[in-house]
C-alpha cells in the first residue's frame, strides 16, 4: 500500500480488534496505539484488576484505564493534546 493510500485508509485511524481481546489503532494523528486487558502474569504480579484495560500508546507511558470505552476516549484525547503540542495551530486540519 502506497503512501497515499495509507493515509487515506480510514481504518487506520481507529481502533480495530485484533487477536487476544487486544485493539490496535495504527495511524490515528500520526500515532500508533494498542490496547490489551491487564489479565497477564506480570500483571497480576503487579496487583492490576484482570478486568482492567492498558492503554499503550507510542508518545508517553502506558496507562491503566478502568474500562474499554474510557481506554478508547482517553487513547484519542491524549493523541489530540499530544499532536497540539507538537503542532500547534493544525488541529482541525487533519
Amino acid at each position: 500500500m502506497n503512501r497515499t493510500k495509507m493515509k487515506n485508509d480510514l481504518s487506520r485511524k481507529v481502533f480495530t480488534h485484533t487477536v487476544n481481546d487486544c485493539w490496535q489503532c495504527l495511524d490515528y494523528k500520526t500515532f500508533y496505539m494498542t490496547i490489551r486487558p491487564t489479565n497477564l502474569e506480570t500483571d497480576k504480579m503487579k496487583g492490576y484488576d484482570p478486568n482492567h484495560y492498558m492503554l499503550s500508546p507510542n508518545f508517553c507511558e502506558s496507562v491503566l484505564c478502568k474500562s474499554l470505552p474510557e481506554a478508547f476516549t482517553r487513547g484519542y484525547d491524549m493523541a489530540d493534546e499530544e499532536y497540539e503540542l507538537r503542532y500547534p495551530g493544525l488541529k482541525n486540519v487533519i
